[in-house]
């Protein structure tokens, strides 16, 4: 059975965004050979919905929060090489703050968390 599911090795970068531009929160973890079995969900510090979910190979949007409709996507054909980063469209200012970056594959499960910092940029002063 799976009941001894271990915890597998999570790793966010720190990032920041510039706000109306296309913003990258950095996630990998362990590689798992069936795309089927790998689920990634993005979750936010005093955000009830979801930021994002992709399981069995696609997105799954159906538990997603309002402020992140139309805005997310995973790399999908870079998950399976462990890459579960998001691509952030349309960055706003209140899209700064934690972010967890949660994995689940046949090897285990792990989280890590991204301090995310939103601001403007510098050629627009």
């Amino acid at each position: 059975g799976i009941s001894g599911r271990h915890s597998i090795t999570v790793t966010t970068v720190a990032s920041a965004g510039n706000i109306g531009e296309d913003g990258i929160l950095s996630c990998t973890f362990e590689p798992d050979i069936k795309l089927s079995d790998i689920v990634i969900q993005w979750l936010k510090e005093g955000v009830l919905g979801l930021v994002h979910e992709f399981k069995e190979g696609k997105d799954e949007l159906s538990e997603q929060d309002e402020m992140f409709r139309g805005r997310t996507a995973v790399f999908a054909d870079q998950v399976i090489v462990g890459n579960a980063s998001l691509r952030l469209k349309n960055v706003q200012l209140t899209d700064a703050g934690t972010y967890k970056c949660y994995i689940i594959t046949s090897k285990g499960k792990g989280n890590a968390n991204l301090e995310y910092k939103t601001g403007h940029h510098h050629h627009h002063h």
